[in-house]
């Protein structure tokens, strides 16, 4: 009878072991993928032909924002958001200047600038995907102060599109 019931219940313990492991391997198949967010932040010298190179970017992408704060030092960060693991090819291809012409799902571009007077300005940008295939940097945010001597604000939260 001892011999029967450490039998069983050795059969008991290796049939609980196999059903745990079975259900982390379904839930571990039927799980999401991982998801990262690949984040570069460079910034550039008043004048340079990098900061020259984004204004014209920011130009082109939001024509009614333009810069307007000048000798500024302009802070340029791209965020790309991936499943699965992320290649370092796909994060310096995104992070490059003049600034990518075409985007993909999730990635964003934030730039700032600010000058010696107190004077900044900053734009935040998203890649957006439409129904009919059209797809562009969407300016989500943009803020200006003029600098010290006015600190009048100015602030929109969407693009003119």
């Amino acid at each position: 009878m001892k011999y029967v019931m450490k039998k069983l219940h050795a059969c008991l313990i290796a049939g609980a072991l196999a059903a745990a492991t079975a259900g982390a391997e379904d839930a571990s198949a039927s799980s999401p993928p991982i998801s990262t967010t690949s984040t570069t932040t460079r910034i550039y010298a008043p004048g340079s032909r990098e900061a020259a190179s984004i204004h014209s970017w920011i130009r082109n992408n939001s024509p009614g924002y333009g810069p307007w704060v000048p000798g500024a030092e302009v802070k340029v960060t791209i965020s790309t958001a991936s499943s699965g693991p992320a290649t370092r090819t796909a994060a310096e291809a995104n992070s490059s200047v003049p600034l990518p012409a075409k985007g993909s799902p999730g990635q964003a571009i934030g730039i700032a600038q600010a000058n010696a007077t107190g004077g900044r300005e900053s734009w935040s940008y998203t890649w957006v995907t439409g129904e009919d295939a059209a797809a562009f940097w969407q300016l989500t945010a943009y803020d200006y102060k003029k600098g010290d001597t006015d600190p009048g604000m100015i602030s929109a939260s969407t693009s003119p599109r």
